[in-house]
């Protein structure tokens, strides 16, 4: 396959009764491939297509919709000591407030 860096992911979802495999193969390799079958859901698929061909893809009378997949983000996770810290304050405070409503 020879698709270029304008690639995006596609959720396709197919007319009830669609052959997702043929309905795949009808499409040129240099403008979409299918990235995940998903055997478990009949109508739905994840094809890699170029950025362009979405609204094609989506104008097919086969296709019920295809709404490209978001891009994926970087996130960050606070470091170890700063997460233990608040557990353990979180767990100090808990722990507070059972003794002082045994106490009442």
């Amino acid at each position: 396959m020879e698709l270029g860096g304008s690639a995006v992911l596609v959720d396709v979802v197919l007319v009830e009764g669609t052959d997702k495999q043929a309905f795949v193969d009808s499409f040129d390799e240099n403008k979409a491939e299918w990235w995940n079958m998903l055997p478990s859901m009949p109508t739905l698929l994840v094809m890699l297509v170029e950025g362009d061909f979405v609204e094609t893809l989506g104008a097919d009378p086969r296709v019920v919709s295809a709404t490209e997949v978001p891009q994926s983000f970087p996130c960050t996770l606070p470091d170890k000591e700063s997460m233990t810290k608040r557990i353990y304050f979180f767990h100090e405070f808990i722990l507070q407030s059972s003794i002082w409503t045994r106490r009442r």
